[in-house]
């Protein structure tokens, strides 16, 4: 029974303390989860958490609703050291994979009045869409307002700033997109 490991039991306990602790604003589809060490999750100011089944955090990962909501489809993974931050809604689909260091914010902090500190001028928020099967490689950055359509690749140290549609690859600072040479099936 390879799933019969104390790790796993481990992720089943975490599982349910974080069911415990944020009641409404984390709901899950079924037990199939992954919580390594250092894993972080704060759900606050009405957020919300909202996964699919077989998702899976590494080391160090940090999700944060502050406010806003999070959805995550079914078999994602997330490497290490990943942050995803929601003030309005971040939806990711199915099939989704992050390479390590990858950070999504779905807000960028308001600068434009003078004398007054950049922390009290509040955010700008705009929702962020990942569609499914979409790769993101390691230490990309995805801005808010942002739509990544299905089978996307967003190469490494991307910095995303505007849509990417279906089927391309977006590569850069700021990242461009292009599509997807495809190969046949064999």
């Amino acid at each position: 029974m390879k799933y019969l490991k104390p790790r796993y039991f481990l992720f089943i306990l975490k599982l349910f303390y974080f069911k415990a602790r944020f009641g409404t604003g984390f709901l899950t589809r079924g037990i199939h989860y992954g919580f390594e060490s250092g894993f972080s999750l704060r759900i606050e100011e009405g957020g919300s958490l909202d996964m699919g089944h077989w998702v899976y955090f590494t080391k160090r990962t940090d999700i944060m609703a502050l406010g806003g909501r999070i959805e995550i489809g079914d078999h994602v993974s997330f490497n290490k050291d990943c942050t995803v931050i929601s003030r309005n809604s971040i939806s990711i689909g199915s099939h989704c994979q992050f390479g390590e260091m990858v950070s999504i914010y779905d807000h960028d902090h308001e600068f434009r009045q003078e004398g007054r500190p950049i922390r009290g001028q509040g955010y700008r928020t705009a929702p962020i869409s990942i569609g499914n099967n979409v790769w993101v490689g390691g230490k990309a950055f995805i801005r808010a307002g942002v739509r990544i359509g299905d089978d996307a690749v967003i190469g490494a140290c991307a910095v995303v700033t505007r849509d990417v549609p279906a089927g391309h690859i977006a590569v850069g600072n700021p990242a461009r997109s292009k599509p997807i040479a495809r190969k046949a099936a064999v």
